[in-house]
C-alpha cells in the first residue's frame, strides 16, 4: 500500500485507520502496523525473500494493495515488456495469497486478506497478455471473468480474496458510462484530494499531487474500516451463535474476538491445491525466485551499513550511498566497474535462483552483465539473458526485480557441480560489471546502475 510517509504520521492512512476501528471497537486493543515499502513492486516483495518479515502471527487482518507501483507507467511499455510484467505480477500476487493463507509455525489460523483498489491495470488492445487470456476491457465496467482482467484482479477472484475498490468510487463517475477521459481527470482529482491550495495540510506537504493527499488517505481508511466491521459483526455474531453464546454485541467485544472471527471466516484453513493454481504451477515455480529460502542475503535498500562488505571479494568502481535523500544502494557510475561476491547456491528444486532487486528509471541509466566465478557471456543483441538494463519506456523510476537460473548461469561456463543439497550449497563467485552505453542510445542510457538487494537460493 502507499506508505503514507509523504503526510504528517496522525494524516496518514494507517493511523487513521487505527483510530477508526478503534472508536467501533473500544474492548479491542487495534493495532494497525504500516509494513509498507516505497517504490516496490509484488514482485519484489515475493521473490526476495521478503515476506516473512511482512507477516507477522499476530496479524488478524492482512491488507494489500500493489496496484499503485505495479500498474504506474505500464502504458508506455512495448508489448513484449508489458506481457512479461504482466505474467510476473500474476505470479507474485499469487505467490503473496497463498503465503498468508498459508499454514505458519505458532499462528492458529491465517489472518483475513483484503486487496485493496486504488488504481487499475489500463486498456489492453485486445490482445492476449503473458499467456493470462488479458484481453481488452474496461475499468468502469466490473470484470465477469478472469478474461478480461488484470493480474491483480484475476487472482483476487481465483482465490476468492475481497476487493475494496477506491478506483470503481472515485474515478468511475457514471458507472459503466464513465469515458477514459472523464475516468482520468476524476482519478487525479481524487488521487491530490487535500492538496488544494485552500488545504492548510497541503502546504507542509511533500510531494502531495504525486502521492495522495491526506483526504485520500482518510478516504482509504474509512474503506477499509467500513468493510472490516461490516463483515466481522456478521462473523462475529455467526461465530457466536454457533457456540451458543449470549454475549449481546459480539462486535464491540474483543472477549469474542469478532477480527478473529473475521479473520477465521474470511479465509480458508489452507491454501488450494497445486492444480489449482491461477497461473501455471511451472509458471508459478519459474516466477518466484528464492521465495521459500535463501542461502545468501544482501540488501542495501534500508541503510548500507558494513554487513554486506564481508562477502564482497573484489571492487572496482562500486560503493553503497544514497543517490537521492533516503534512497540508499549499490551504485556504479563509470563503464568497466566491477565487483564480485561470495555467494551459496544450489541445483535444488527449490533453489538454483540469483534474484537480484535493481533500479529502473527513464533516463540516465545503464547496464550490467552477470558472470560466476569470473566468467562472463558475450554480450550480444539476440541474447542478453545474463544482462540487467537500468533504462525502460515507463516513466516512472521503481526498483524491478531479475530471477537468474543460478544453474544456467554456472553450465555455460563449464560448472556443472552445483551441489543439490539445501543443507550444503555450493559457494560460488558472482559479479556484476558496468557496461558501455549502446550507441544509438547513449544520450539516454548514461553509465548509472543502482542494485537494492542480492538474494540466492
Amino acid at each position: 500500500m502507499c506508505s503514507g510517509k509523504h503526510n504528517p504520521r496522525h494524516l496518514a492512512w494507517p493511523a487513521l485507520l487505527q483510530k477508526e476501528l478503534q472508536q467501533h471497537l473500544p474492548s479491542c486493543r487495534v493495532l494497525v502496523r504500516n509494513r509498507a515499502t516505497p517504490a516496490n513492486r509484488v514482485t519484489s516483495l515475493l521473490s526476495g525473500f521478503n515476506l516473512r518479515k511482512l507477516i507477522s502471527t499476530e496479524d488478524a487482518v492482512v491488507i494489500t494493495d500493489f496496484t499503485i507501483n505495479d500498474n504506474k507507467g505500464l502504458k508506455h511499455l512495448p508489448s513484449r515488456e508489458l506481457a512479461k510484467t504482466a505474467i510476473g505480477i500474476a505470479a507474485a500476487m499469487e505467490g503473496l495469497v497463498r503465503h498468508v493463507r498459508g499454514s505458519s509455525p505458532g499462528r492458529q489460523g491465517p489472518p483475513a486478506l483484503i486487496q485493496l483498489e486504488s488504481t487499475r491495470w489500463p486498456v489492453v488492445s485486445g490482445q492476449h497478455i503473458g499467456g493470462l487470456n488479458l484481453t481488452s476491457s474496461w475499468a468502469c465496467v466490473p470484470a465477469t471473468s478472469n478474461s478480461s482482467e488484470d493480474p491483480h484482479l484475476g487472482v483476487t477472484r481465483h482465490y476468492g480474496v475481497p476487493v475494496v475498490s477506491f478506483v470503481h468510487g472515485a474515478a468511475c463517475v457514471r458507472g459503466a458510462l464513465t469515458t477514459p477521459k472523464e475516468y482520468d481527470a476524476a482519478l487525479e482529482q481524487h488521487w491530490r484530494a487535500g492538496c488544494g491550495e485552500l488545504d492548510e495540510a497541503s502546504k507542509r506537504l511533500g510531494g502531495c499531487g504525486v502521492h495522495p493527499g491526506p483526504t485520500t488517505h482518510a478516504i482509504f481508511a474509512r474503506l477499509i474500516t467500513r468493510y472490516i466491521l461490516s463483515h466481522a459483526t456478521f462473523a462475529a455474531a455467526a461465530a457466536a451463535a454457533a457456540a451458543a453464546s449470549a454475549a449481546a454485541d459480539t462486535a464491540a467485544s474483543c472477549g469474542s474476538s469478532s477480527l478473529a472471527a473475521f479473520a477465521g471466516a474470511a479465509s480458508p484453513t489452507a491454501p488450494p491445491a497445486t492444480n489449482s493454481t491461477f497461473i501455471s504451477s511451472s509458471q508459478l515455480r519459474g516466477l518466484q525466485g528464492c521465495s521459500s529460502s535463501a542461502h545468501t542475503s544482501l540488501s542495501w535498500e534500508e541503510t548500507c551499513g558494513s554487513k554486506w562488505q564481508r562477502s564482497v571479494l573484489k571492487n572496482t568502481g562500486w560503493a553503497c550511498y544514497e543517490d537521492r535523500p533516503g534512497k540508499p544502494g549499490l551504485i556504479a557510475n563509470a563503464t568497466g566497474a566491477k565487483i564480485e561476491f561470495r555467494v551459496r547456491v544450489t541445483s535444488a528444486p527449490t533453489g538454483g535462483d540469483i534474484v537480484i532487486g535493481f533500479l529502473r528509471s527513464y533516463a540516465s541509466m545503464g547496464r550490467v552483465r552477470i558472470g560466476i566465478d569470473g566468467h562472463f557471456s558475450e554480450v550480444s543483441e539476440s541474447d542478453r539473458t545474463n544482462t540487467l538494463d537500468g533504462l525502460w519506456a515507463s516513466q516512472t523510476s521503481q526498483q524491478d526485480v531479475a530471477i537468474i537460473s543460478a544453474v544456467a548461469l554456472a553450465r555455460s561456463h563449464g560448472n556443472h557441480t552445483l551441489s543439490s543439497s539445501n543443507h550444503h550449497p555450493s559457494t560460488v563467485r558472482l559479479s556484476l560489471q558496468l557496461l558501455a552505453p549502446e550507441v544509438e542510445h547513449e544520450a539516454a542510457t548514461g553509465r548509472k546502475f543502482k542494485v537494492f538487494s542480492i538474494v540466492t537460493c
